[in-house]
């Protein structure tokens, strides 16, 4: 998506279906930008956060709703990689394990600088997944590749984004924001 002063990039690596990865593709961005509307046409931190936390919660209540006709909806989640860059910086929130590299040109050469640090199955992030965040919908064992021997007490995944930014400046040549399969088979 390209704005006045604005570029959105996402990346969304679904799991378990595509659900969660079409509703944060038709929301998100849509949120962001309302709430760069309502804090005085500027963009931080914040407003990327607190975005992220509405879509999910929008998320959990569609699975309420379908979770009786879709049982298998709990299951459905998405990683989610975003940069935003406003007015020369960039602003990156990650829950998964995408990545973003940056080309930048130094001495004669351009060299490749991973941005934001990927999570992987030990600090695990996502959008949806609800049957890892709320005990209620715990699957049972009529599911016994997703059954949880125990109900969680907590969440075992968490929505809090990693975020991070960036002022670029005339020597950054590109971004690249992809998804792990893609570095699965290339290096930064």
């Amino acid at each position: 998506e390209i704005g006045t002063n604005t570029l959105f990039v996402g990346v969304c690596d679904g799991h378990g279906g595509y659900d969660a990865s079409s509703f944060i593709e038709e929301h998100l961005f849509e949120k962001i930008i309302s709430y760069i509307v309502e804090n005085s046409r500027n963009i931080n931190e914040d407003v990327i956060r607190e975005a992220i936390t509405v879509i999910e919660s929008k998320f959990m209540h569609l699975v309420e709703n379908f979770v009786l006709l879709k049982p298998l909806i709990v299951v459905i989640g998405v990683c989610c990689l975003l940069g935003v860059i406003w007015r020369g910086t960039l602003y990156m929130a990650n829950l998964g394990d995408s990545r973003v590299v940056l080309g930048r040109h130094k001495c004669s050469r351009i060299i490749a600088k991973q941005l934001i640090v990927k999570h992987d199955a030990s600090i695990s992030k996502s959008i949806g997944d609800e049957y890892l965040k709320d005990s209620i919908f715990a699957l049972n064992a009529a599911y016994p590749w997703l059954y949880l021997p125990q109900p969680i007490t907590q969440p075992t995944v968490t929505t809090k984004p990693s975020l991070s930014l960036r002022v670029l400046d005339s020597n950054d040549k590109f971004l690249m924001f992809a998804y792990d399969g893609f570095w699965e088979h290339l290096s930064n």
